[in-house]
């Protein structure tokens, strides 16, 4: 029973995952996307500093 309220967990998270990928595609056509630069520095000056992945 854990086993399939597992798959169906995932089912959703892969169908949500998705969905929002649609989303992002759709913003990037159209010109609408946004990049929040202030994350972006977030998350690249770790990597630039050689303390990232």
């Amino acid at each position: 029973m854990e086993m399939l309220q597992a798959n169906s967990t995932q089912a959703s998270a892969n169908a949500e995952r998705a969905q929002k990928i649609q989303s992002l595609k759709e913003q990037v056509s159209s010109g609408t996307y946004n990049v929040d630069a202030g994350a972006l520095a977030d998350k690249l000056l770790p990597f630039l500093k050689g303390t990232g992945n």
